[in-house]
């Protein structure tokens, strides 16, 4: 396209093309104003897509950042539609996406690419279609999407349709998982979120071992959307000692009025969940048999937790969390049943850089109530890590515990009192390894000795992590897979954590 064609559009394009009246309608057409929701929304103009190639002679139509190519291109200005046809292409700060052919729709801000081939990152993606509704809503029909970069990918999922909505929300349906080449089995409904700060999850949906209580099992999550506020989430672990045990909830967030944020409300029902301070066993005198195995079930508990709430003025940079939950719980191996209500509540520091670590720190109190009796637990701890996505990953926490009343529950017990917590990650095998170790340590300050020793050898490929896992905790044995986009075997330091 010549100068001067490009200077005769001076209200072109910002769609999530670049949209303009290439070829012989260039000089007759002027286009109409952008629309309101562009599909690919315009970036920072530091960006800049990757400029054409100098051999390229396909018609292009050029607004930097955005680019298009097509063999043609043209406007009806009757009809306010536009077509870019044969080997289009769209260059944008967002991604490339390809296209036997796209059409739009200016009076509708509706639009659709035939045989569509691009990036919805993380995914790499092949479709019969990609359309764009009026609300912004992008359809990929029968597609594969997969967040492998190799020409033949470890893995890939298959879904009928495959939709993203303008806050990067994803929700898929009829997904089948394909891997070697070998489509696995097929799920109904699959949703999550594309963003890297809401995606990722340091569960992996898949994990096959070995233990004490389960012997050999194997386990999984899966989350099941019922709308977009609402879900059934399921963990579940089948074992050839213990048929089966896991969680099961229905779940359903909610936003508070002003700037209060919103938070969650949960129906759950457990069938022998492990309790967090099962370790017990370890440090007991003669119930070593009895402890090892310590688990909850509840018959059900409905929970409610609220988002982080920042506070403002002198104590800006401070955060506050807290819930609350009640239910009939049962505890085994010591079979005790009680109804139990509690609250509970947070305070958290901002972090500070020290060096290249972070430190922070965090006060919390919870309040159980039980049939006959009351307890209280106060916890403090003070966190040094590395930042999170640091190739050589470490933290340190101290942990002071204190408890008051009685509980007929032994999950509800302190068992360390003070306690240093370490985690470590880090690559192993020299430049180019794929190999990571990472190791984690609860040590009991008061018994002076080790109580949670873990260990954990990491292949990571471009797409997939393998894990082989050891846990002194019940002698756990296990073998992990996580898909690298939405999650990882990363040990983090993470906040106060008390049973609901």
């Amino acid at each position: 396209m010549t100068a001067g064609c490009q200077a005769s559009l001076p209200r072109l394009l910002l769609l999530w093309i670049v949209l303009g009246a290439g070829g012989i309608s260039c000089r007759a057409v002027e286009l109409p104003a952008q629309p309101t929701e562009p599909l690919l929304a315009a970036a920072p103009a530091a960006e800049a897509a990757p400029a054409p190639a100098a051999d390229d002679n396909r018609t292009a139509i050029i607004r930097p950042p955005f680019w298009l190519f097509a063999r043609t291109i043209s406007f009806d200005s009757r009809t306010q539609e536009f077509v870019a046809d044969g080997d289009a292409e769209i260059r944008s700060p967002q991604g490339q996406f390809f296209a036997d052919s796209i059409h739009y729709d200016f009076g509708k801000n509706t639009g659709y690419l035939e045989q569509a081939r691009g990036d919805a990152p993380p995914f790499h993606f092949r479709a019969e279609a990609l359309t764009l509704d009026a609300q912004n809503l992008k359809h990929i029909q029968d597609t594969t999407l997969t967040t492998c970069t190799q020409a033949h990918p470890h893995y890939a999922l298959f879904a009928r349709d495959f939709v993203v909505t303008p806050d990067n929300h994803f929700e898929a349906r009829h997904v089948s998982l394909i891997f070697g080449g070998r489509r696995l089995f097929t799920l109904p409904r699959l949703a999550g979120n594309l963003s890297k700060d809401k995606g990722t999850s340091n569960k992996p949906p898949l994990l096959v071992g070995a233990s004490r209580l389960d012997g050999v099992y194997i386990g999984t999550t899966y989350d099941y959307p019922l709308s977009k506020d609402a879900d059934l989430l399921l963990s579940a672990r089948v074992g050839t000692e213990k048929l089966l045990r896991g969680d099961l909830s229905l779940n359903r967030v909610f936003r508070l009025p002003g700037d209060l944020g919103g938070g969650k409300v949960s129906l759950r029902i457990t069938e022998r969940e492990d309790a967090q301070n099962r370790i017990l066993q370890l440090g007991s005198n003669g119930n070593a048999e009895q402890l090892e195995s310590l688990t909850i079930s509840r018959l059900p508990a409905i929970l409610v937790d609220l988002d982080p709430i920042p506070l403002k003025g002198d104590l800006h940079g401070f955060s506050v969390r807290a819930g609350a939950s009640a239910g009939i719980y049962h505890e085994d191996p010591t079979a005790v049943t009680d109804h139990r209500a509690q609250f509970w509540t947070t305070l958290r520091t901002p972090a500070r850089r020290v060096g290249n670590t972070l430190l922070s720190a965090e006060f919390g109190v919870q309040q159980a109530y039980y049939g006959a009796s009351q307890h209280r637990i106060g916890i403090s701890q003070l966190m040094l890590e590395s930042r999170p996505e640091a190739d050589h990953y470490f933290s340190l926490t101290y942990v002071l515990r204190g408890e008051d009343g009685r509980t007929p529950f032994l999950f509800d017990r302190v068992v360390l009192p003070q306690e240093l917590s370490a985690a470590v990650e880090l690559p192993v095998g020299g430049r180019g390894s794929n190999w990571r170790l990472g190791l984690t340590n609860r040590f009991d300050l008061e018994q002076d000795q080790s109580r949670d020793l873990g260990i954990q050898a990491i292949y990571r490929e471009d797409c997939l992590s393998y894990a082989l896992t050891y846990n002194t905790v019940g002698q756990t044995f296990g073998v992990g897979l996580v898909l690298n986009a939405f999650g990882n075997f990363r040990k983090q330091a993470g906040s106060i954590a008390f049973t609901e």
